[in-house]
């Protein structure tokens, strides 16, 4: 009879080195597969079992790979696929990370009781159980997914439950320094109830500004909150006026700006400023240098900052306030910006030149539409978005720039996606990109929290937290593979909080 098989791990070392894994499931049974990318196409290999399929693999070289089952593990020398014994650890594998043949970190998951050991190293010859640090409240643990930046800074993510059912999970964040594991987690200003970040800016492994809002002790909603990371934990700042969106240069100057105000951040405090523009949102702000930055909002109006104050700029070109609004802005120099959203026109992207803004033709499915835009180069950007599919589900959608040109791209959605949204991206350089949002797998959750990657040649799904009522709205990368992302997620009493995530 007929199998279907879907891959279900992958892992690139190189444009030219690739694994995939996949098979088939017991609603549409199919044989265990692996296969291999030379830089030009996919060749099917030898695989040592048709019973289990690995979720998560990792290649650290083209001579290297995990890939692991939640029971089991396969290991890849360079020409051939073996069986592995993986390490009994307190729950199914979820999670592998490898930045050489001699090191490896692996997580796993827990529903049933108070977990433990959730992690696992593998030193080039054996696997070593690890413990990992577990909130006060956990009933139940699950890490989702972990990513190395070397041997001594790993980051893995989760969510625990106050029940052993796991139910109203709650986001968890673990790093990994080379001799132990500790918990990382965002955190809630004094006083508050809902709360949420909605965008951050990285400028290195160890400087983030998240800023957001919440709801204080005496109901009072909108008020504006900022959060800065120092390369070891989140802090909470004092934060002047409401802030939608920021934009770092360095560890001494940030931007965020919100409906009709903007503030400023030189390395110890956040000053209020005036910005001119109307109370609109979404609002995005991009900062090139001290000297530039651009802040547009939904009616196509933009400010400038010279360095030294705000000023009212060129409204853009083929975005009016009639259901096309600007929704994001990424600026390289003074000279060239890249601005996103619905154009009223069909086209959903203008260019800026130091002077004025021009549109220009975007490809695409007639009802796309352009969420974020992110540049490293003039002759570089990602922007992601969203269209209608054939079943009149909202699906991801991304295009790229080439310094001449717009170009549609292939990106992948959720399998189980009853709805796809991508809310932000952020390029470290034309080859590495990270996008997040959300979709929604069922009537009854909001969301879940979802990333994708870009390689420069593909766009690929990242495991991300399993927590069925979140979702992602603000990304940047502080160097390229060390990303952090923000959002909100509902409590077990359905109250938002803040959420904040790392990976790649």
């Amino acid at each position: 009879g007929d199998s279907t098989v879907a891959f279900t791990a992958v892992s690139c070392a190189s444009r030219t080195f690739c694994e995939a894994w996949g098979g088939g499931n017991g609603g549409s049974p199919g044989p265990t597969v692996a296969e291999r990318w030379n830089g030009t196409s996919w060749h099917l290999q030898a695989v040592p079992t048709s019973d289990a399929v690995p979720d998560s693999m990792s290649c650290a070289s083209a001579l290297f790979c995990e890939a692991l089952t939640p029971t089991g593990g396969y290991r890849w020398n360079g020409s051939s696929w073996t069986a592995q014994a993986t390490p009994s650890l307190g729950g199914g594998l979820t999670g592998v990370s490898c930045v050489s043949a001699t090191f490896c970190e692996a997580v796993a998951e827990n529903f049933n009781s108070a977990p433990g050991t959730l992690a696992a190293k593998w030193n080039g010859s054996a696997w070593t159980v690890q413990s990992i640090s577990t909130p006060p409240a956990a009933a139940s643990m699950m890490m989702a997914a972990v990513t190395c930046s070397s041997a001594s800074a790993c980051e893995a993510v989760g969510s625990f439950g106050l029940g052993t059912t796991n139910a109203a999970p709650r986001a968890v964040a673990e790093s990994w320094n080379g001799h132990s594991w500790a918990l990382q987690d965002a955190v809630t200003p004094p006083g508050a109830t809902a709360n949420s970040l909605r965008s951050v800016s990285c400028v290195s492994l160890t400087f983030c500004e998240a800023v957001g809002s919440f709801t204080d002790g005496t109901g009072t909603t909108g008020a504006s909150m900022a959060e800065m990371w120092n390369g070891k934990s989140w802090k909470v700042q004092t934060m002047p006026g409401a802030s939608f969106s920021v934009s770092c240069v360095s560890a001494t100057f940030c931007e965020a700006v919100g409906p009709a105000s903007a503030a400023n951040w030189n390395g110890t405090t956040w000053t209020l400023q005036q910005r001119p523009g109307a109370d609109v949102e979404p609002v995005a702000v991009s900062c090139a240098t001290v000297t530039f930055c651009m802040a547009v909002d939904g009616f196509a109006q933009t400010a400038i900052w010279n360095g030294t104050a705000w000023s009212a700029g060129p409204t853009v070109t083929g975005f009016t306030s009639q259901g096309s609004p600007v929704e994001s802005v990424s600026c390289v120099s003074a000279s060239f910006c890249e601005a996103v959203g619905g154009g009223s026109g069909g086209d959903n992207a203008a260019v800026w030149n130091g002077t004025s803004w021009t549109a220009q033709p975007t490809p695409g499915p007639a009802s796309s539409f352009l969420s974020a835009v992110s540049c490293p180069a003039v002759n570089s950007c990602e922007a992601v978005g969203s269209y209608a599919d054939s079943s009149f589900h909202e699906a991801a959608f991304a295009e790229v720039w080439n310094g001449t040109t717009w170009a549609a791209q292939t990106i992948p959605n959720p399998s189980i996606s009853r709805g796809t949204s991508l809310s932000a991206i952020s390029c470290t350089s034309a080859d590495s990109c990270t996008a997040v949002g959300s979709y929604q797998y069922s009537l009854i959750f909001l969301g879940h929290t979802l990333a994708e990657v870009w390689n420069g040649t593909t766009w690929s799904l990242r495991s991300t937290p399993s927590d069925p009522n979140a979702g992602l709205s603000g990304v940047s990368c502080g160097a390229s593979g060390a990303c952090t992302a923000v959002g909100q997620r509902l409590d077990e009493g359905l109250i938002p909080t803040t959420l904040i995530e790392v990976g790649d």
